[in-house]
């Protein structure tokens, strides 16, 4: 990818958009430090309770082929419901996991997804601390599910590749195709330094980046990374 530049890129997206306080936590929506979604106003903690790296670990699970306000709605009703913990979820049976997550689609599979990966991930109701190599051998997990865990639970530097990502990196070296999951990672972090909270940020960055102009259909105009991009200059009427 000539002249791709990742951090440039970052300073050009943080000044743009300023600190998206992801990952959001549904359970601590309005609390000090959070706003009303449960988007981070302050910094970040070294360390996360049981309880939240379950909520996050739970988020990407549900998030997988939905959007996140699907995965809000789904979060809202697990918790409305006492659903809060890896044990309340496994108590839970089946069926009624289903209906409760029905928001975030796939929910028939997504609640028996869930009912064999939590008591794995949390055995005797303690973090597992997976391998990325062990997370993927798990039924359920792809690179994607298994990065976001380990970044954003365990506070490890694997980069998401999601399909934003891969897509921005496609249009700012204005390729043809989007690149495959571990190549676009792997150019990630071979030119970033070993930070996990930069990691994190980046990849909410990249996120909101993502809606607001480099969609499935691009928005060019007033773009914060057109500095960077060979998409304009490849697609000119």
């Amino acid at each position: 990818m000539p002249g791709f530049d990742p951090l440039q890129l970052y300073s050009l997206l943080l000044d743009a958009y300023g600190p998206q306080g992801w990952w959001p936590l549904y359970s601590r929506r309005g609390e000090g430090g959070f706003d009303e979604r449960g988007y981070r106003t302050g910094a970040e903690p070294d360390t996360l309770s049981r309880n939240e790296s379950f909520e996050i670990i739970l988020g990407a699970i549900l998030t997988q082929n939905t959007n996140w306000q699907n995965v809000e709605r789904a979060l809202k009703r697990l918790f409305d419901a006492g659903i809060d913990s890896p044990e309340a979820l496994i108590a839970t049976n089946e069926e009624r996991l289903a209906e409760l997550i029905r928001p975030s689609g796939y929910f028939r599979q997504k609640s028996a997804r869930l009912l064999d990966l939590i008591p794995r991930i949390f055995p005797d109701g303690r973090l597992n601390e997976f391998s990325r190599e062990e997370l993927l051998a798990l039924k359920g997990i792809g690179p994607e599910t298994a990065d976001s865990i380990l970044l954003y639970v365990c506070g490890r530097s694997y980069f998401i590749a999601d399909l934003y990502t891969r897509r921005l990196k496609m249009r700012l070296a204005g390729a043809e195709k989007i690149g495959k999951y571990e190549e676009v990672r792997s150019a990630f972090e071979s030119q970033l330094p070993n930070k996990p909270s930069l990691y994190r940020e980046f990849h909410a960055l990249i996120i909101r980046h993502g809606k607001a102009h480099c969609a499935a259909r691009p928005c060019c105009e007033g773009c914060p990374a057109l500095v960077l991009c060979e998409y304009p200059n490849r697609h000119d009427a």
